[in-house]
């Protein structure tokens, strides 16, 4: 809840800004509009945009004014859970992407890694670091570990396209 006449108007615009009333790239209105508007000091005005500066949703500039720089995130596309693929998302939001395995090796899981996974002290394993590329950007760095028994055979060539589909095309997986 807004303590101060400051916080309230603070509140105001940056509810203003976040729905859009006040655009990217418009400008505020002016201190003299605001001042009416709120029935406040122009101290009072300048500290609730000062406080919208320090979180980065107006920008000002000299001689000109206040300048919304704030923008809504987009909405991803990509679930961050459910049983899809990083190939399989990346076709269903139409963009270009391609995985780059940068350390793949066979090892023994130590006690740290069998805290952290659940997989058994000891259980040979395949350990796997990849890129996940977007168009061209890299956006996400994976550490992959799978039990050699279960995935046997999984080589990195496999790993830059699809593990899932080589669990499931190639070893006949069911995965949920």
């Amino acid at each position: 809840m807004p303590k101060s006449k400051y916080d309230k108007i603070y509140f105001t615009l940056k509810q203003r800004i976040e729905t859009e009333v006040y655009e990217y790239q418009q400008l505020l209105p002016s201190e003299n509009t605001l001042v009416q508007e709120f029935s406040c000091s122009r101290n009072t005005i300048r500290r609730a945009i000062q406080a919208l500066l320090a979180d980065g949703y107006v920008q000002a500039l000299k001689g000109k004014g206040v300048r919304v720089i704030f923008q809504k995130a987009g909405h991803s596309h990509f679930l961050l859970s459910g049983i899809e693929s990083f190939p399989e998302a990346a076709a269903r939001n139409a963009v270009r992407q391609h995985t780059k395995v940068i350390h793949f090796e066979e090892r023994l899981t130590d006690a740290k890694l069998s805290k952290k996974t659940g997989i058994p002290e000891g259980t040979p394993i395949y350990y796997i670091q990849r890129v996940r590329f977007l168009d061209d950007i890299p956006l996400i760095l994976d550490h992959n570990y799978f039990v050699r028994e279960a995935t046997e055979g999984l080589t990195k060539e496999m790993a830059e396209q699809s593990v899932y589909q080589y669990l499931e095309n190639q070893l006949n997986m069911v995965i949920t």
